[in-house]
Parts: structure tokens; sequence; C-alpha cells
């Protein structure tokens, strides 16, 4: 016999457990009914616009194009080899024929510069087509005089900058100045220049100069010996310079200086070969990997400030460490607040001693 206490217990547990039964029937009802008729989406608020399919948007697709471009003399209508061109950023030399192609270009607007010795720069702006294209160039004669003659008083600085090309560093300094305007003078090292051919040409179609360092730039090499070892490094460069840029540049800068390095007649010797040496009288110290970009710039102020009220400032800098990319827009301030107009060195500059050092 239970007692009344467990009695009620008992049917409290069964009431519990029809309620817990009939909660199970609903949601398998609900869920029944909503798998049979499904259950419509809310529509949206009056706020919400609908949603636009995406479309996407595609730059055209070029065609490609090749460009094959003669060049030729205005008067004579002979062509011209190895002459420099570029071609947008293609860099090419004219071939033995007078003629040069370029491949991997495609179909639109396309900026043309050729640059000679003896002639003018020509610049012109082509529209290629797809496939094929061709286009001839007529060169006049230059009549341009030294970039510095003698009994002009206008003050004149040269940049110049050594060691070169760096594939890191060259084409950086190439930007600036052509952000800044202002033409320089490189003194390239040939074992470096035979590896980088394109920005040899870029640094002369820029609207620069070019000059040489020897192919080697090894002190025991060029100086340890005999004046030959001097000048076949000389010659290799020069005919290396002259297969990429169709000439050779008779400026050449001895590697580290004249002083402490040439022997008794060796200038005479380089002269006597139609070789001008270009030292500097302005330094920037940045021959030293400890010199940081503001010691470049108040090494340059302190040259420029000893210079005679007629005195050219040719500048001296190295185009192969990270220094000179922040230090060349600076000096380049520097040197306008004290008036001079900047300009490239030739072979055919005059400068009152221009072979002498700081």
């Amino acid at each position: 016999m239970l007692s009344r206490r467990s009695r009620k217990a008992k049917k409290k547990a069964k009431r519990h457990k029809k309620i817990k039964f009939s909660v199970v029937l609903g949601v398998v009802a609900a869920l029944i009914i909503y798998g049979a008729w499904g259950v419509s989406a809310p529509a949206p608020s009056k706020s919400e616009a609908p949603k636009k399919a995406q479309v996407s948007r595609s730059a055209p697709v070029l065609a490609p194009a090749t460009l094959e471009i003669t060049i030729y003399n205005q008067v004579t209508s002979q062509t011209l080899p190895g002459i420099p061109i570029s071609i947008g950023r293609v860099f090419l030399t004219t071939d033995s024929s007078g003629s040069a192609q370029a491949d991997g270009l495609t179909e639109g607007e396309v900026d043309i510069t050729v640059r000679a010795q003896g002639y003018g720069v020509h610049e012109e702006n082509l529209v290629l087509e797809s496939g094929d294209n061709t286009a001839a160039i007529r060169l006049e004669s230059s009549t341009e005089t030294s970039v510095f003659e003698i009994g002009s008083f206008e003050r004149k600085a040269y940049l110049t900058i050594d060691d070169g090309p760096s594939r890191r560093w060259t084409p950086k300094v190439l930007d600036i100045l052509a952000r800044e305007k202002v033409p320089a003078t490189f003194f390239l090292i040939g074992r470096r220049a035979a590896l980088q051919p394109d920005l040899v040409r870029r640094i002369y179609l820029d609207g620069h100069e070019v000059g040489n360092h020897t192919y080697s730039h090894d002190y025991r090499e060029l100086y340890g010996g005999s004046s030959r070892n001097l000048f076949y490094s000389l010659s290799r460069n020069s005919e290396m310079l002259a297969g990429i840029l169709g000439f050779s540049p008779n400026i050449w800068r001895p590697p580290g200086g004249v002083t402490g390095n040439f022997r008794a007649g060796w200038q005479s010797r380089v002269a006597a070969a139609g070789y001008v040496t270009v030292l500097w009288n302005v330094s920037t110290g940045d021959g030293s990997t400890q010199t940081t970009s503001s010691q470049m710039v108040e090494n340059s102020i302190t040259y420029l400030d000893r210079l005679g009220p007629k005195e050219q400032a040719i500048i001296l800098m190295h185009d192969v460490r990270a220094p000179i990319t922040v230090a060349l827009p600076k000096i380049i301030s520097e040197i306008r607040k004290r008036g001079f107009q900047f300009a490239v060195l030739e072979d055919k500059t005059r400068i009152t001693g221009l072979v002498r050092g700081p």
C-alpha cells in the first residue's frame, strides 16, 4: 500500500510526462508543416533597397605590337648605326643597317627618344597599331657648341656620379634628376655597365652624359704596375660603352683621383691618347660607407662656400648606396641657392683647372 504522499508524487510525475510529450508532438508537427509548405521570407523594409547585381569591368585587352625604327641622316639620307633609342621604357641601339626592332609592345601611344652625338635630340609620339609597325626618323646635325665657353661669367655646377650603374640605386637617382630637371654626368665602371646595357642607355637618353671610369675599378690592377694596365682598362671600357651607345666618351675619371696613384708622365700619356681627365672640387664624402646623407649635404656646403665667385663646381658623389637618394635633392637645392646653373661635362667642356682635386 502506497502512502498518501507517495500517491501524490506519482500523479505529479505522470502530469509532467504528459506535458513533455505534448511539447515534443508540437515541435514535430511544426517541422512537418514547415517542410511541406515552407516559410516565406519577410519582405524587405522600405529602407532596404534591393541589391544590384555586381558587374565586373576589366581593363580592355590591348593587342600586341612590334615597332621597327630606322634612323637616317637628314641631309645625306644615310642610315645611322649604333644610335641609342628609347621606345617607352624599352632601350635599344640601331644595328649596322641603322635599324632597331622593339618587340613586346602593345597598340596605342608610345614615346620615342633618339639621342646621338653630333645630332640634336629627337622626341616624338607614335600611335602603334596591332601587329607590325615601322617608322623612319631623320636626324639633323647639331649646331650646339660646348656647354661652357671661355669668357662666360655664368657659374656652372656639374653633378658627377661615380661607380654605377647600380640596378638598385641608379634608377632612383635618375628619377630624382628628372623630377628636379637637372642633368648630370655618370662615370661608369665597365664591368657593371656590361651587365646592364638598358640602364646605360636610359642614363644617356634621359639627357645625361656618360664618362669612362675604367673597366675594373681595381686600384691594384690600375696603378700597381705599368701604365699599360690603366690604358687596357680604359680602352676596354671605351669599346664596351661604344657597343651600347654607339660612341666612346672621351671624358674619364681615374678611380681615387690622380694624387698618390699616377706616376710621372702618366697624365701626359693619357692626354695624348685623347682622354680628358675630370676630377672634382666639391666632395660629398660618400666614398666612405660610413657617410650619412646629412653629412653628404654638410660636406657639399663646405666645399661650395670655399669656391671663388667665378669658379665652377664639379661635385663628386656615388650612386651605389642609399644615402644619395636622400641627400641629392637637398644638395641640388643648396647649389641653386648659390646661383649655379647645372650642366653636363663633355670632351668639349672648357674649364680652367679641369684636372684637379679637392
